[in-house]
């Protein structure tokens, strides 16, 4: 099974690729400031590559509220992508998540800061770390990624009962 967590920004996305034991890679997409179809679609571009890998999406949801222009560039992206994942790989399970959600099960507090993020990754998993370096996009992507495992083990172990 291999998961992929997605992080979204306005012009970029970090991607992070887990199966259930290891961190397979981590990628990070930026596009130059230009139109903005061409931005999107630039960026939907470099996530088809890797989501023909996975058999489980997990995309964090936009949040509103960092200013009306970012919160909407966001939301752009996100659409963007969930309208590409499905277009190009409509049986694909896809999940999204809100950013409490996935600090809270990962990371064990839903308004962790990035700093937190970042150090509990480091111990958690420290190879992963290693592959993110210190792009905290990268690793929320990863963060993202393990949740997403979290989500097929807990519904692994209910299949069983």
């Amino acid at each position: 099974m291999i998961t992929m967590g997605v992080d979204l920004g306005g012009r970029k996305a970090a991607l992070s690729l887990l199966d259930d034991e290891h961190h397979l890679a981590t990628h990070a997409l930026t596009v130059p400031k230009t139109q903005r179809h061409t931005e999107l679609s630039w960026l939907c571009g470099g996530i088809k590559t890797y989501t023909r890998l996975a058999d489980l999406i997990v995309v964090e949801e936009p949040v509103i509220g960092r200013g009306v222009q970012s919160s909407l560039q966001v939301a752009h992206t996100f659409g963007a992508v969930l309208a590409t994942i499905g277009e190009t790989h409509p049986h694909t399970n896809v999940v999204t998540v809100s950013v409490a959600s996935w600090k809270k099960a990962v990371v064990g507090k839903g308004n962790a800061s990035k700093e937190e993020v970042r150090c509990w990754l480091e111990q958690a998993y420290p190879a992963y770390a290693v592959l993110c370096g210190s792009d905290q996009d990268r690793i929320d992507a990863t963060c993202i990624g393990l949740y997403g495992v979290q989500l097929h083990e807990r519904a692994s172990q209910l299949a069983e009962l």
